[in-house]
């Protein structure tokens, strides 16, 4: 009987944990240009025209508040941009999980921002259409998509299947817990 309780609490709030979800509006953005934010972590080649790179500082440690309130400066004027359709955010793994669920918090839009240790994990994430709405996303060392609300070794949203390709595995939406109508966003 105790089994059979505890099966029912894990299976319960796996559910809650999964089902609350908010569908976010599509929009449309013009985009050719793919910026990327270096904040720690391997440099940008520069054998693409496309790309526009700025390098805030190159972090080995976990960065702190001031610093992430910097990085969120930049991505706002970045974001405000009619060229771009995202942005990737080129961070130290230490600060992956701290940046992806402050990212999380602090935009409300429906472009793409993709928090990595590798721009080349990031790119066909940004290039995906189909990332639109789903709020920050997190390309793990085992090119694995993730949420950047939730730490970077929990349910996957997505992989990369080859170099440009990006296999998600549900339909883009937000949790609710960032949603747009959400405590944190009203208050």
């Amino acid at each position: 009987m105790k089994f059979t309780s505890v099966l029912a609490f894990f299976l319960a709030t796996l559910t809650a944990s999964a089902t609350p979800l908010y569908k976010r509006q599509n929009v449309t953005s013009g985009g050719g240009t793919v910026p990327v934010i270096i904040t720690g972590g391997p440099a940008v080649s520069g054998s693409q025209s496309n790309v526009t790179t700025t390098t805030l500082f190159n972090s080995t440690s976990t960065l702190n508040i001031t610093q992430l309130y910097q990085i969120a400066t930049q991505v706002n004027q970045t974001l405000q941009s009619e060229s771009s359709s995202g942005i990737i955010i080129v961070t130290n793994w230490r600060s992956i999980e701290t940046l992806s669920f402050f990212c999380s918090i602090v935009f409300n839009t429906s472009k793409t921002i993709v928090i990595t240790e590798n721009f080349l994990w990031g790119v066909p994430i940004l290039s995906s259409s189909d990332a639109e709405g789903r709020g920050t996303l997190v390309a793990g060392r085992d090119k694995v998509v993730y949420s950047g609300v939730f730490p970077p070794y929990t349910v996957p949203v997505g992989v990369l299947s080859g170099q440009k390709n990006v296999q998600w595995f549900f339909d883009a939406c937000e949790p609710t817990l960032i949603a747009s109508n959400s405590t944190i966003r009203t208050q």
